[in-house]
């Protein structure tokens, strides 16, 4: 059954006086979860490491690891707002830029999952995780060089190459994983919501299906002319016609990846875009990645959903809710 209403919030916000909400966005295409904490005061300073719980008396659990990144104080409210960003702000903040122009970072016949941790490094970061079901290897015909690119940018386009994804957990592990915003196969459901009657799981509910997100042929363009091309008919597109996505980059430089980038990523991007958009009372288990049974008879719900995005709203005059985004 779903959980009451009434129940006492509880929070292990550290080092503010008089918490007055936290909304704590977690998304699977943001490049980080991002934390907002309003109070009447704060010990609390810029750089510091900040991990809290969020839920109920009795039933309560981590839901942010990172840092204070900005801490705005203002009149006449006399309150405080205080930005947190997870692990990888220090990927989005993280410049690479040698010392010597002539003298680039440079990495040869070197795994995915090692390249990743190599610039995840760079930029201090080391609290790391890879799950990888393929082995490729980068700088077989010359050296990968690396200068001049912000960190985040270049791990975000890597993974992206070959459709997998990068992330910090709750717990401020980044993990390099093939994960896929739909059933893979094989996964399963970690909630049950529905707006049956005599149920109080979902607050509110509406039901997208668009192209918007479709692309049925994918070009790439490595190193030295390489290019590879996949396509597939759309049965949601006019016959014969086609949305194109490109993926252009020198760190490809053999026509196995080239090839590889193309199929991976035609099987990401040739769906349907059908998403819903929910809201449940808050419970901090729920956050993306995970897959949650929805029904709704008014949208035509059903199903196992992808959890894409979690807005958490906690307030001790507001209560505790979120939104969800999740896809198919």
């Amino acid at each position: 059954m779903p959980r009451p209403e009434i129940q006492t919030l509880y929070h292990t916000v550290p080092n503010v006086t008089q918490l007055l909400t936290v909304r704590l966005t977690e998304a699977y295409n943001a490049a980080m979860s991002q934390a907002l904490i309003t109070c009447y005061d704060t010990t609390l300073g810029i750089g510091d490491d900040i991990t809290f719980d969020l839920g109920y008396e009795g039933d309560f659990g981590k839901v942010f690891t990172g840092y204070v990144s900005n801490i705005e104080r203002g009149l006449p409210e006399a309150e405080c707002l205080i930005t947190c960003h997870d692990e990888l702000f220090k990927a989005t903040e993280y410049f690479i830029a040698v010392d010597d122009p002539g003298s680039p970072l440079q990495y040869s016949n070197i795994k995915s999952e090692d390249f990743v941790e190599a610039i995840l490094n760079l930029a201090s970061i080391t609290s790391y995780f890879s799950d990888i079901p393929l082995e490729f290897i980068w700088g077989t015909n010359g050296p990968v060089e690396i200068n001049l690119v912000n960190t985040w940018q270049l791990l975000s386009d890597f993974a992206g190459m070959l459709a997998w994804h990068l992330y910090a957990d709750r717990s401020g592990v980044v993990n390099y994983v093939d994960r896929k915003p739909y059933d893979m196969g094989g996964d399963s459901a970690s909630f049950t919501w529905t707006t049956a009657s005599g149920y109080e799981d979902i607050k509110s509910i509406s039901h997208i299906k668009s192209v918007r997100k479709l692309r049925n042929r994918v070009v790439v363009y490595g190193k030295n002319n390489l290019s590879s091309t996949a396509s597939a008919v759309s049965p949601y597109l006019p016959a014969g016609f086609y949305k194109t996505a490109v993926i252009a980059t020198p760190l490809l430089d053999t026509t196995s990846l080239t090839s590889s980038a193309a199929n991976y990523n035609l099987a990401l991007y040739n769906r349907l875009t059908e998403s819903l958009t929910v809201e449940i009372i808050g419970d901090w288990n729920v956050k993306p990645r995970l897959f949650a049974n929805v029904t709704d008879s008014f949208t035509g719900t059903s199903g196992m959903w992808f959890i894409y995005q979690v807005e958490h709203q906690f307030g001790q005059g507001s209560g505790y809710t979120q939104n969800i985004t999740l896809t198919k």
